[in-house]
């Protein structure tokens, strides 16, 4: 065999070993504990606004990564006790932070971009989620016609659509001018008794003539 052949197959497999560890490098790239710890083989460093995820293995980062030295928490089994909370105000009250990023609980920061620690901070996301929401996605009327995305209501099964949506509806569509056309949600009571009233007479009347 030629230099140049073992040269050749030297080089290729310096490449490909080069391209897996790119590859694992990248897969390793998180931004919160819970989201680093599901790839194999990632570890996850929780230091502050530095906090970031790497190769590793049980006793830290891999190609000699700091962590411990610089005052870093590694976690390579398991993130602590925030990650089995997926829940924002259930995370913020057990003393966690919330990753609105990527949807998990952690107690570090580490690069989310939005992080909630409050409970107010969770009820605004919630709100601003709701108020990015289609109009289909209400299932009242009155929560329909109030809407800020201008919403209509139609009452004969197809629902909320847009305002400006080309739908036939039975009957004319409800809107934030006409809200109090939109079928009310409570039951009147009377209504619910009038068929017990109806059998109690009817007992009553079959065992007078007994």
């Amino acid at each position: 065999m030629s230099r140049s052949v073992v040269w050749t197959a030297i080089i290729l497999a310096a490449a490909v070993i080069a391209s897996a560890h790119r590859g694992d490098a990248q897969q390793c790239e998180a931004a919160s504990c819970s989201t680093c710890l599901a790839n194999d083989g990632c570890g996850y460093c929780e230091l502050g606004e530095a906090s970031f995820c790497s190769l590793g293995d049980s006793t830290g980062p891999a190609k000699g990564g700091a962590c411990s030295s610089q005052g870093g928490v590694w976690r390579f089994s398991e993130c602590g006790q925030c990650s089995p909370y997926a829940d924002c105000f259930e995370c913020v009250n057990n003393g966690c932070g919330f990753c609105a990023d990527d949807g998990s609980c952690g107690s570090d920061r580490g690069a989310c971009r939005e992080w909630l620690s409050q409970s107010i901070d969770c009820q605004a996301k919630a709100q601003s989620s709701l108020a990015d929401a289609p109009c289909e996605f209400f299932g009242t009327c009155a929560e329909c016609v109030n809407s800020v995305q201008q919403c209509k209501y139609c009452v004969a099964g197809v629902g909320c659509v847009p305002l400006d949506a080309a739908v036939e509806c039975e009957r004319a569509f409800v809107t934030a001018e006409t809200e109090n056309e939109c079928p009310s949600t409570n039951v009147d009571d009377s209504t619910v008794l009038k068929p017990f009233v109806c059998v109690i007479v009817l007992v009553s009347f079959l065992i007078a003539f007994m």
